[in-house]
């Protein structure tokens, strides 16, 4: 080598790269080390929040007034006056049935009335003193008195014929059903005509048995339906079923709230729209509160770990929220907890 010197120095240059690469690894791994096992410990401080107690419920949007109506006897459908989406008032006739024979049954009812009137008067004429009346004479009296009285069933049941032949509407509202919407043709006492009232609309609730104990009628509830996400609804409890929903499994009960301030003119709200309703419970204010994945439990009650040390602390317990639960006893505001 021509230069001993030279070849040292680089030599010496490569060996302090090298040791300074070493130690650059070395603190590279105990820093990944100490982040790695803290990554995880997870810590926070306890704080002065507000708390609620919410109870959120599924519904659907219903209404107080809806009639399905149906005719009293299968017939021939003479005529009708509606169609799906029209609006009725309450006793609109909506349709009929053909009525000739109805008609001519009365026509004949009423003539044999009149036949059975001649008799029971011309009876009487006969037999003017009552005091004289034999028991032949008695009998003959009251059978035509009889006769008169089923004349006059006959035509009344022919009228009341005539009047169910009639379909009318029991409410105002707008026509949601016709199963059977043109004229001359047989309809079944099946065949169905809806009327909704689109003004008497509320949302209709399912509690089960440990939820309907924090409902009472008055209460005040937010409704946020599938259809309107933005747009928050107030509605106040009208009534809580006594017994449960026989058309139910398991054990529910009906709760029927007002939607409160709705104008349904437009029909912007519609029956079978589902959503959810919030009701506030309880609220506390400015109380001493740590998120509950902070709280651990055992046989001796709630505790937490506090400070660097992780001191094992047992603590008392109030509201639980949905983020925050309230620690009546065992921890300050600025006290810090560990996972």
């Amino acid at each position: 080598m021509k230069d001993p010197l030279k070849f040292f120095r680089i030599f010496k240059k490569k060996k302090i790269l090298f040791v300074a690469i070493v130690v650059l690894l070395t603190i590279s791994f105990f820093l990944y080390k100490s982040m790695g096992a803290n990554k995880d410990v997870k810590s926070t401080q306890v704080t002065k929040e507000t708390i609620r107690e919410e109870l959120l419920l599924s519904g659907e949007v219903d209404a107080d007034e809806k009639s399905r109506l149906t005719f009293q006897t299968s017939g021939r459908l003479s005529w009708v006056g509606i169609q799906e989406g029209d609006t009725v008032k309450k006793n609109q006739t909506l349709a009929s049935l053909d009525t000739r024979d109805v008609q001519k049954n009365l026509e004949k009812q009423l003539n044999d009335y009149m036949k059975v009137r001649w008799d029971f008067e011309q009876t009487k004429d006969d037999n003017p003193d009552k005091a004289l009346y034999s028991d032949e004479i008695k009998r003959i009296v009251e059978k035509s008195q009889f006769d008169l009285n089923n004349a006059v069933l006959d035509v009344e049941i022919q009228s009341l014929a005539k009047e169910l032949s009639l379909l009318i509407s029991p409410i105002s509202g707008i026509v949601t059903r016709i199963d059977t919407p043109n004229a001359g043709v047989s309809v079944k006492i099946t065949d169905t005509v809806e009327v909704v009232n689109p003004d008497t609309l509320y949302f209709r609730v399912n509690a089960d048995q440990t939820e309907v104990t924090k409902i009472i009628s008055g209460m005040n509830g937010n409704i946020m339906l599938d259809s309107y996400p933005d747009e928050k609804i107030s509605g106040v409890v009208e009534d809580v079923s006594f017994v449960p929903d026989v058309n139910e499994t398991g054990t529910v009960y009906v709760v029927k709230v007002k939607l409160e301030s709705v104008n349904n003119s437009s029909l912007k709200y519609r029956i079978g729209m589902t959503g959810d309703i919030t009701f506030l419970l309880q609220e506390k204010v400015d109380v001493v509160s740590i998120p509950a994945e902070f709280i651990k439990s055992d046989e001796k009650g709630s505790y937490v770990y506090v400070g660097k040390k992780k001191e094992k602390r047992y603590i008392k317990l109030g509201l639980e929220g949905d983020d925050f639960t309230e620690v009546t006893q065992g921890l300050n505001p600025g006290d810090i907890v560990y996972d």
